[in-house]
């Protein structure tokens, strides 16, 4: 079976690095550099999906807690997903829903689970885990995900917990249980593309958007161990 993910560079700068590149997405192909506009809560304002569209933009980004807090996951499950909801032809990209621990710092708290949020809309608790951040992404149906950061601001001065914020909600166990919680959940989502003849049973346990993401963090891997950049074992 041909992954929808693939990534290509066409050209490279051997003195600076900087380099063209393509990605090729379950909805559109993204030439790199990129400009994405950001539509927070499903939306751009002041222009319309066909006028991006016309204007080559080809990936804009969502925004997880937002989108998980209003319309939430049921009604985006209920729509077909946030491409339908807005009539969106092109990619998507969601954040993970932890900028939010900078940019609603007086509404959030730090746990051992995730992060507790008071909601700005009507001030009810939720607890965002890297379970649940996957979870709202996969609703949302983005081509590119992100599994939950501790993002702290630039200029935070204790280098302690700047630090700290590397290791959080990465430990093996919760990326084990985040895997394993969404294909348990996605079993009945149906059998993927078959049309060479060709299925792999655990890509296709995946919900769409999981599968592209596995096969993401695949690619990263094996590009990064082939410049020598990670240890094998630090995936």
């Amino acid at each position: 079976m041909r992954h929808p993910l693939r990534f290509a560079i066409k050209a490279e700068c051997h003195k600076s690095k900087a380099r063209h590149s393509v990605m090729t997405l379950p909805h559109a192909e993204v030439e790199t550099p990129v400009f994405m506009p950001v539509g927070t809560q499903g939306t751009m304002k002041g222009i319309l999906p066909e006028q991006l569209e016309a204007l080559h933009c080809n990936l804009i980004l969502g925004n997880t807690y937002h989108l998980g807090n209003r319309p939430g996951v049921d009604i985006l499950k209920k729509g077909n997903g946030l491409h339908n909801w807005m009539h969106w032809n092109k990619a998507l990209l969601t954040d993970s829903g932890g900028f939010q621990i900078v940019s609603l710092t007086q509404l959030c708290e730090l746990t051992e689970d995730g992060v507790s949020f008071t909601s700005p809309y009507d001030g009810k608790q939720t607890l965002l885990t890297p379970e649940k951040s996957i979870e709202i992404q996969n609703a949302i149906g983005a081509d590119i995900m992100m599994q939950l950061d501790d993002v702290v601001h630039v200029l935070h001065p204790d280098k302690d917990r700047v630090e700290e914020a590397m290791y959080s909600f990465t430990d093996p166990v919760t990326e084990a249980s985040i895997i394993s919680d969404i294909k348990d959940r996605s079993r009945e989502s149906g059998p993927g593309d078959e049309s060479d003849g060709e299925q792999d049973a655990t890509y296709n346990a995946l919900p769409p958007s999981l599968s592209y993401a596995n096969d993401a963090m695949a690619i990263v891997r094996k590009f990064l161990l082939s410049r020598g950049e990670v240890p094998v074992d630090s995936f």
